[in-house]
């Protein structure tokens, strides 16, 4: 079965969803001849938020972009940026997922660029796990050094 969808990736995205949950729905009736596993790993990294004119983490703002899209997240291409996110699913199932967090100041600088998230913003709502005091000081490091400033879409 293939589909296909023309429109905003929200919509044609939104659209596929209901499409799977529904062959799901369909599929979960009919016996599976033995194990049929799936690794999904192409989901975009960033979606535009047409009501509020900003990019948003599809995931979350921690998720490493894949191998050379760091400068593609802070560019105006940035809709092709994709994260290191993953999805397991087993007989039509999400049996389980995770994403690789981002473990570079100057990548999660880019990062917070991206989305527009300052780092006065981010040092003042960013909540980092006790104990982070370094990785606070290596983001403010890396954002002093690259003259980090939020931007726009």
């Amino acid at each position: 079965m293939i589909f296909f969808g023309a429109d905003k990736a929200k919509v044609v995205n939104d659209a596929l969803g209901r499409a799977a949950r529904e062959d799901r729905a369909r599929a979960a009736a009919t016996p599976i001849r033995g194990w049929q596993p799936l690794w999904v790993v192409d989901f975009p990294m960033f979606e535009y938020d047409e009501e509020e004119k900003r990019w948003d983490a599809m995931h979350h703002p921690f998720t490493a972009p894949e191998d050379g899209h760091e400068d593609a997240a802070c560019s105006p291409t940035r809709r092709r940026a994709s994260p290191r996110r993953y999805d397991m699913v087993l007989n039509g199932w999400e049996i389980g997922g995770g994403s690789v967090r981002i473990h570079r100041a100057e990548v999660q600088a880019k990062v917070f660029d991206a989305l527009g998230i300052g780092p006065d913003e981010a040092q003042r709502e960013v909540r980092l796990p006790a104990g982070s005091a370094a990785v606070r000081r290596a983001a403010a490091r890396a954002a002093s050094r690259s003259g980090w400033t939020a931007s726009s879409p």
